[in-house]
């Protein structure tokens, strides 16, 4: 559900990006918006860092773990190829 939501709120700011000419309360506007993705951005990242990561580490075999990352790295960049060469570590 929380990245359903970021992935629409960053969307959405994207797309007003483009979409912007000139108008000054359409930027505060946008940046409110980015300001409010932040925000919780890093309330997710803690959550993810407190309570899923460690949980993760302790079911998981560092095979599994290392599997698992390597998928996510190389979907990434396929889809991104600009994208950086690996997710922070936990």
């Amino acid at each position: 559900l929380e990245h359903e939501k970021l992935r629409k709120i960053s969307s959405a700011i994207q797309k007003r990006l483009h979409a912007i000419e000139g108008s000054a309360e359409e930027r505060l506007d946008l940046l409110d918006g980015q300001t409010f993705l932040r925000s919780l951005i890093e309330h997710h990242d803690i959550r993810e860092g407190r309570v899923l990561y460690p949980f993760l580490s302790a079911k998981l075999t560092a095979e599994k773990q290392a599997a698992i990352r390597d998928r996510y790295l190389n979907a990434r960049s396929a889809s991104d190829p600009e994208s950086p060469a690996a997710p922070p570590t936990p």
